[in-house]
């Protein structure tokens, strides 16, 4: 648990940060193209930092479960962006 004036910077801070990449790297139509490569390792970090916030809160199965269904999606839609 962080300190009072910390949670609530970074409850509000990190969304809008993870809002900002999807913006400009993730979207249908993104800011900056990048290497379907080089996008899935974008992808990964933000499933990676989600999947740690649920294991933070004593969550962990939903944390993995989280994990499974969206490298899942991920992997269906990277297959068919390089097709």
């Amino acid at each position: 648990m962080w300190p009072f004036p910390w949670n609530i910077v970074l409850g509000i801070g990190t969304p809008l940060v993870v809002l900002l990449v999807w913006a400009l790297f993730l979207s249908p139509r993104p800011v900056l193209a990048l290497h379907p490569f080089i996008r899935a390792a974008v992808e990964l970090l933000i499933y990676v930092g989600v999947t740690i916030a649920w294991w933070s809160m004593d969550q962990a199965w939903v944390g993995l479960g989280f994990a499974v269904v969206a490298v899942t999606a991920g992997l269906f839609a990277g297959r068919r962006n390089l097709r």
